[in-house]
C-alpha cells in the first residue's frame, strides 16, 4: 500500500509541474512561438502520463482493480501511448536542439509539419536529414 501513496504523491507533482508548464504556455504570450511549442506538446503528453499515476495514488482501494481486465487494459494503453508520446517529443526537442546549434541561422519552425505526419522513407525526405548529416543509402 505504500507503493501507491508514493506513486500517488510523485504523480501529483509530476501532474502538478506539467500542468504548470501548459498554464505558462497560455499566460504569457511569448512563450507560443516555436521551440516553446514542442515543449507545451511534451508537457501535455507528460500530464496524461503522470495522471495515470496520480489516480492510482489517490484514489481509495485503487489496487483492488489490478485484479479488473478492462481498467488495467485501459491503464496500460493510456500509460503505453503518453509514455512513447512523451519520449518521442523529447527526441523532436533535442533534433530541434542539435539543428539549431550546428547551424544557428535555420529556421526550424517550418519543420513541425514533419513532426506530426509518419514519412514513407523512400518518397519524401524531410529537410532536415541535410542539417544533421543523414544521408540517403
Amino acid at each position: 500500500m505504500k507503493l501507491y501513496s508514493t506513486t500517488g504523491v510523485l504523480g501529483t507533482l509530476s501532474f502538478v509541474g506539467a500542468a504548470g508548464v501548459i498554464l505558462s504556455y497560455f499566460s504569457v504570450a511569448e512563450l507560443r512561438r516555436h521551440p516553446s511549442k514542442l515543449v507545451f506538446l511534451m508537457s501535455m503528453c507528460d500530464l496524461g502520463f503522470s495522471l495515470r499515476f496520480m489516480i492510482t495514488g489517490v484514489i481509495p482501494g485503487s489496487s483492488k482493480l489490478e485484479d479488473s481486465h478492462i481498467p488495467c487494459l485501459l491503464q496500460a494503453l493510456s500509460l503505453q501511448f503518453f509514455g512513447l508520446a512523451s519520449l518521442s517529443w523529447n527526441g523532436i526537442i533535442s533534433l530541434n536542439l542539435i539543428i539549431n546549434l550546428n547551424h544557428p541561422f535555420i529556421n526550424t519552425s517550418a519543420y513541425v509539419k514533419f513532426h506530426h505526419l509518419p514519412q514513407p522513407h523512400n518518397q519524401l525526405e524531410p529537410p532536415f536529414h541535410k542539417h544533421i548529416g543523414i544521408r540517403k543509402v
